[in-house]
């Protein structure tokens, strides 16, 4: 398993063959687990085989502001874009110019049995905090890159890739860092990881979706802006 690199453009070692994409064709997914801090993953389904890159958004806590935002995702992934591993592009050359599926984690707001008012009240506002931040991440990465659509997931949905939908807590977030290091041999934080599982999450439905002939994944050769 790679260990953490100083170079934060760097991919991660290792593709991962997925039989569940078949059929899916090539097609590129950036990802977030909104949160403080955030995780930020970059992945491209080529031939069959999906790498990945992640990488950590610091965001300060309190309200987020939309440019600081705006130039830390700039600062992350134009270079890392740069640093695309040599990959035959059919047409469009320039990554910055790519067309993205765009995948977050959504929290859900339910109540449990025997909880007061005031932890229901605190568990909706950390929703809805959580909510703003995701919507102010995507303002950032629409700015950066070619967004084509949104698959917004709750935690059970997407955790469904890692085998673990109902694991909460520290233990799922373990399972998705052991994940990461053996399917792309990446030593990553758990922000990072399960980014990368609501991407790989988001390439699964794409897939499924393709599948019943509900319409096709967008190739990566499409153009973006002018």
């Amino acid at each position: 398993m790679r260990k953490p690199t100083a170079d934060p453009t760097a991919w991660h070692p290792q593709a991962l063959a997925d039989a569940q994409l078949a059929g899916l064709g090539d097609c590129n997914c950036v990802a977030v687990d909104p949160g403080r801090p955030t995780g930020l993953a970059l992945l491209l389904l080529r031939a069959g085989r999906v790498l990945a890159w992640s990488g950590t958004l610091q965001v300060a806590a309190g309200p987020a502001s939309g440019a600081g935002l705006r130039l830390c995702v700039e600062g992350l992934v134009l270079p890392t874009l740069a640093n695309t591993p040599g990959i035959v592009l059919p047409a469009v050359r320039d990554p910055r110019y790519w067309q993205w599926h765009y995948a977050a984690e959504v929290g859900q707001v339910f109540a449990r049995r025997g909880q007061s008012s005031k932890e229901a009240a605190g568990r909706n506002k950390s929703v809805a905090s959580g909510a703003r931040l995701e919507g102010q991440l995507q303002a950032a990465l629409e700015s950066t890159l070619v967004l084509t659509d949104q698959h917004l997931y709750r935690s059970d949905q997407w955790r469904t890739v890692l085998g673990v939908s109902r694991a909460k807590g520290l233990l799922a977030k373990q399972v998705a860092v052991g994940f990461i290091g053996r399917h792309f041999g990446a030593c990553v934080n758990d922000h990072e990881a399960e980014a990368i599982g609501i991407g790989l999450h988001c390439l699964r439905d794409l897939a499924r979706e393709r599948r019943r002939g509900g319409g096709l994944a967008l190739e990566v050769g499409q153009g973006g802006r002018p």
